[in-house]
C-alpha cells in the first residue's frame, strides 16, 4: 500500500506535525500497532524473524514475543515457517490481510486528521509513517 499523503501533510511554519497514533487491542492487551506492523511489514520483506527484529533494533526473543502474543489472543497464526530448511517465515493469508488492513485504517485517520487540522486552522498536520508500507500488495 503506498502512501497517498494530502498536500497538507508538511509541517507548518514552525515545523509541526499532528500525528494520529492507531492500535487494535483487546482487553487492553495490543494485538497490533505501529511497531507490530512494522515488524510484520519486516518479515514479509525480509523472509526472516530474526532479520526483521534486527533491522528494528529488537531482540529475537522480543520480536517471537510480540508476535506469539497477538497470534494467541486472535487464535489465528500471523507467521508460518517457510523454505526448504522451514527457516524463513512469512506471513499467512491472516497476517497479510491484518497487516493490510491495519495500513487502511492508519493510512484513513491519517488522511482525515490532516483534513481536520487544516479544517481548523492548519496549525498542525498529519505526517504519515513513511516506514510503514506494504510492498507486499
Amino acid at each position: 500500500m503506498e502512501s497517498n499523503s494530502p498536500s497538507s501533510d508538511r509541517p507548518d511554519a514552525l515545523g509541526t506535525h499532528f500525528r494520529a497514533h492507531v492500535w487494535l487491542e483487546r482487553d487492553g492487551a495490543v494485538l497490533l500497532g505501529p511497531g507490530r506492523a512494522l515488524l510484520l511489514e519486516r518479515i514479509d520483506q525480509m523472509g526472516s524473524l530474526r532479520k526483521a527484529a534486527q533491522s528494528m533494533n529488537m531482540s529475537y526473543r522480543a520480536a517471537w514475543g510480540k508476535i506469539k502474543k497477538t497470534e494467541t489472543l486472535l487464535g489465528q497464526s500471523l507467521v508460518e515457517k517457510t523454505g526448504h530448511d522451514r527457516s524463513g517465515y512469512s506471513l499467512t493469508p491472516y497476517g497479510r490481510r491484518m497487516l493490510n488492513l491495519f495500513l487502511a485504517v492508519q493510512q484513513h485517520v491519517n488522511r482525515e486528521a490532516a483534513s481536520k487540522a487544516q479544517a481548523l486552522g492548519g496549525l498542525a498536520t498529519t505526517e504519515t509513517w513513511p516506514a510503514i508500507t506494504n510492498t507486499a500488495g
